[in-house]
């Protein structure tokens, strides 16, 4: 590269016309990337199965049930 002091009498046009060359660099054009899926959220909240204590029978829909405590199970 030429440095500036070499010219005595001035800078001419055409080596500043190549200096701005240089220095004027494109940015690179990046690719979009694909835009990430938003969740679909739940809109009315479920309502939790209200378990009976260990040892409870219900009876629903005309059959009996006991519960455990964490599930309900059939009796026959």
């Amino acid at each position: 590269m030429v440095e500036l002091s070499d010219f005595t009498d001035g800078i001419p046009f055409s080596f500043m016309r190549k200096q701005k060359k240089k220095k004027a660099k494109k940015t690179k054009k990046k690719s979009r990337s694909s835009s990430r899926k938003r969740k679909t959220t739940r809109r009315t909240k479920r309502k939790p199965i209200k378990v009976p204590p260990r040892g409870v029978i219900i009876r629903k829909k005309g059959k009996l049930y006991k519960s455990d405590g964490k599930r309900l199970t059939l009796i026959e």
